[in-house]
């Protein structure tokens, strides 16, 4: 008896939380480097990134949040002696599944990982002494799929507006170049509307 009131109080609870859904969209600025250039100088890259997600409240403080991005990342890459500059451009589909805690009303904190499907990737090369330039296709050079742990943290402004932070920790090989090992690394800053 007492494994059936469970059963039901179980199917019943997770009944509810079926109904507590948020669909939402979402848009941001995207800060992201490449590592592992040890033969050159890096800086950041500016980007952005877009898309949709699905909140789905679990038990007590916590919620689930699956989302589907479209984002712009890379870095700039710079040569020791000054003379050149590599763009890295590379643009991804991304489907992060965050674990979101809520402490308190509105504030949450949130850890997860990510996945990657690479859409399109390229260099642009600037020769500083020659003052040409070129760009190349290295979609060849680059792995098709990426893996990201992400951390954050953000804010519900009266249950609808959320703004939040996020880190992104590349964790596979990005470059498919014999003895090349590059990860991403992107810091995101983002706005979103849940409907």
């Amino acid at each position: 008896m007492k494994r059936i009131i469970t059963v039901i109080s179980i199917i019943t609870a997770l009944n509810c939380n079926a109904q507590k859904i948020n669909f939402g969209l979402k848009a941001g600025l995207n800060m992201s480097m490449i590592t592992g250039a040890s033969d050159q100088i890096m800086s950041s890259s500016n980007g952005f990134h877009a898309g949709a997600f699905l909140e789905f409240k679990a038990l007590g403080k916590i919620a689930i949040q699956p989302e589907l991005l479209f984002s712009t990342q890379g870095a700039k890459l710079e040569s020791k002696d000054l003379t050149s500059v590599t763009t890295t451009k590379m643009n991804y589909v991304m489907v992060p599944v965050m674990v979101k805690y809520y402490p308190i009303a509105g504030l949450f904190f949130e850890a997860g990982p990510q996945a990657g499907f690479l859409i399109t990737a390229k260099e642009d090369f600037e020769d500083k002494i020659a003052t040409t330039n070129s760009s190349e296709d290295i979609k060849d050079k680059t792995k098709a799929f990426d893996m990201s742990a992400n951390l954050g943290v953000g804010y519900d402004i009266l249950d609808k507006v959320v703004v939040q932070v996020r880190y992104c920790i590349g964790l596979t090989n990005t470059s498919t170049v014999e003895n090349v090992n590059t990860k991403n690394g992107v810091f995101q800053m983002s706005l979103g509307y849940k409907f």
